[in-house]
C-alpha cells in the first residue's frame, strides 16, 4: 500500500542493477503522450463513427497516464467533453490501482470534476456488471461504471457519450467477490 516506498525500492535496486530496466510508468511523459496521440483520438474516431458526440470522459487515475492524456487531448480538439477523476470516498479504501495516495501524472484540480466512489459499491457494480455481461472485471472498473452512470442519472440521460475504461481484470479479486 506504499507506493512512494515501492517506487523508491524499484529505484534502489535500479541503481545496483545495470542491466535491470524500468518504464517508469509513474513519472515517465512517455505514458501521458501515447494516450494524447493514441488512446483518445481513437476514443474520438469510434464516437464520431457512431454519429455521436462525446460528452465525458470518466474514469480513476492510477499513474493517471490514461486520464491526462485524455484530457489534454480534449481540452484541444472538443473543449466541450467534460473529463472527470473517479476517486475512492474513504479513507483507507479498497479500491486498488486508483488514488493511491499520490497523485503521479494526473492532478485532480486539473480535471472538471471529481467523482466519490465508496469501495462497497465499486464492488457490487463489478459484480452486477460480471452477472450481466459475463465479463469479470476489478473493482477499480466497477467504480468506473458506477461514476459513469451516476453522471449519466445527474446529467438527466444527456444524449452525449459517456467514455470510461474497464482497466483491471476481476480474477485477482475472487476472495472480494465470493462474498
Amino acid at each position: 500500500d506504499d507506493f512512494a516506498r515501492a517506487i523508491e525500492m524499484r529505484d534502489e535496486y535500479l541503481s545496483s542493477n545495470i542491466l535491470s530496466w524500468s518504464p517508469k510508468q509513474f513519472s515517465n511523459p512517455d505514458n501521458i503522450e501515447c494516450h494524447l496521440t493514441t488512446t483518445a483520438p481513437e476514443i474520438m474516431r469510434n464516437v464520431s463513427d457512431l454519429g455521436l458526440s462525446w460528452g465525458a470522459f470518466i474514469h480513476g487515475s492510477g499513474t493517471g497516464g490514461t486520464i491526462e492524456g485524455v484530457r489534454q487531448f480534449v481540452r484541444e480538439k472538443i473543449p466541450s467533453t467534460v473529463v472527470l477523476m473517479v476517486q475512492p470516498a474513504e479513507s483507507p479504501h479498497g479500491i486498488q490501482g486508483i488514488a493511491d495516495g499520490k497523485e503521479f501524472l494526473a492532478r485532480d484540480k486539473d480535471m472538471d470534476g471529481v467523482i466519490k466512489i465508496k469501495t462497497s459499491v465499486a464492488i457490487r457494480r463489478a459484480q452486477e456488471f460480471a452477472k450481466q455481461t459475463g465479463i469479470l472485471v476489478g473493482i477499480s472498473a466497477g467504480a468506473n461504471i458506477e461514476a459513469s452512470l451516476q453522471w449519466e442519472r445527474d446529467t438527466r440521460g444527456a444524449d452525449d457519450v459517456i467514455v470510461t475504461m474497464l482497466c483491471d481484470r476481476g480474477e485477482r479479486y475472487m476472495s472480494v467477490f465470493d462474498r
